[in-house]
């Protein structure tokens, strides 16, 4: 018996017969895999708002030196954080990789 595709509000997230497209797949490693892709993708925009957020802060310190050391600091946190997110990207590609044989990245040049 064939069931079609799943879908759930308007997406396909599945064929019911074990044949995975979009987000949902039937191999729990390539799963997982996606969900720190997504994971880390998000915590690097954040990381780079914060980024400009802190730029922003900077330019609009008038010269006050409290506003200015603040500024400073927030563009230092946040691009420790952006190397945090980076690292950790790699580790996950890496544990990923090992355990599925495919990574989060696909390093194929054209």
């Amino acid at each position: 018996m064939q069931i079609g595709p799943l879908k759930i509000q308007g997406y396909d997230v599945g064929d019911i017969n074990n044949t995975p497209s979009g987000f949902i797949s039937s191999d729990l490693g390539t799963l997982i895999g996606k969900v720190f892709g997504y994971v880390l993708g998000i915590l690097a925009v954040v990381a780079v708002g914060f980024l400009v957020f802190a730029g922003y802060k900077y330019i609009t310190s008038e010269g006050d030196s409290n506003k200015i050391k603040e500024a400073q600091n927030t563009i230092t946190y946040a691009i420790i954080g952006l190397v945090i997110v980076l690292i950790s990207g790699a580790i996950a590609d890496f544990v990923v990789r090992i355990v599925t044989g495919k990574g989060l990245i696909d390093y194929a040049l054209p």
